[in-house]
C-alpha cells in the first residue's frame, strides 16, 4: 500500500511530485476494522465534526459542478447521519457491498449490514454527489427521499473524511471514495476528488492511500484531480 501526505493548509498543487513523496505505510485500523470505534479530531482550530458538535467551517458548503458530459451535479457536505434520509444510507450500503464483492479496492471480506455501514461511513464528514442543481441544501435532499431503490437514478457518488489516528495526530485524515454503478465512466470520481482536495485542508491534513488491485488507477485519479503532479 502507498501513502502520499500533504501538510495541513498547504494547497495540493504545491506538491512537486507524487512519486517523490510516496512511502510505504501500514494500513490504518479504521479502514481494515470497520467495527472499531470512530476516531474524532481532538486538536487544532475548530469547527470540525465531533460527537457533540456537527458544525463545519463556513467555507464548506454545497458545490454546484458539471460532469465531463456536461451533466449538472451538486456535492453536498454532511457532518451527521441524521442530516440525510436513512434510505440514502441504505442505498449507499448496497453500492458499497457490491464494491466489496468485486474485491478490487476496499479490504473488507464481508458485506456491511446497513446499520454497520451507516456507523462506518457517516462517522465524521461525508460528501454525497447528486445529479442536478436543484438540491442546494440537505433539507432539499430530504425532500427528494423516495426510498432506497429510487436513489439509483439520482445519487452519483460519495466520499468520507475521517482521522487516521487519535490524539495529537488526529488532524491527519483518511478518505474513502465510492462512485455508484450507473454513474461510472462520467468523471464523477475526479469531481469528488477535487472536492476532497478543496475541503480536506479545512478539516484535517491530507493523507492519500492507494490500495488493492486498482492502485495504478488510483495514482492516475489523483493526478487528474490536481492533487499532485509528475
Amino acid at each position: 500500500m502507498l501513502e502520499v501526505s500533504i501538510p495541513q493548509n498547504t494547497h495540493a498543487r504545491q506538491t512537486t511530485s507524487c512519486l517523490h513523496q510516496v512511502k510505504t505505510a501500514a494500513m490504518p485500523a479504521i479502514m481494515g476494522v470497520p467495527a472499531s470505534a470512530a476516531i474524532y479530531r481532538a486538536t487544532g482550530a475548530s469547527p470540525y465534526p465531533s460527537p457533540t458538535d456537527t458544525a463545519l467551517p463556513p467555507s464548506i458548503e454545497p458545490l454546484h459542478i458539471n460532469l465531463r458530459d456536461s451533466t449538472p451535479a451538486t456535492i453536498l457536505p454532511i457532518s451527521a447521519l441524521n442530516q440525510i434520509p436513512r434510505s440514502l444510507s441504505d442505498f449507499l450500503c448496497a453500492q458499497m457491498n457490491d464494491e466489496i464483492d468485486a474485491g478490487d479496492t476496499y479490504p473488507m471480506l464481508e458485506p456491511f449490514p446497513e446499520d454497520a455501514f451507516a456507523a462506518y461511513w457517516f462517522a465524521n464528514f461525508v460528501a454525497v454527489m447528486v445529479e442536478g442543481h436543484d438540491v442546494g441544501s440537505l433539507e432539499d435532499l430530504k425532500k427528494k427521499d423516495a426510498g432506497a431503490e429510487k436513489w439509483e437514478n439520482r445519487v452519483l457518488g460519495t466520499f468520507y473524511i475521517k482521522p487516521n489516528y487519535t490524539g495529537r495526530s488526529s488532524h491527519v485524515c483518511n478518505a474513502g471514495f465510492l462512485v455508484t454503478r450507473k454513474a461510472r465512466g462520467r468523471g464523477v470520481g475526479v469531481r469528488l476528488g477535487e472536492a476532497y482536495v478543496r475541503w480536506a485542508p479545512e478539516l484535517v491534513s491530507f493523507s492519500f492511500y492507494v490500495v488493492g488491485r486498482a492502485a495504478g488507477l488510483c495514482c492516475v485519479f489523483w493526478l487528474l484531480t490536481g492533487a499532485c503532479a509528475l
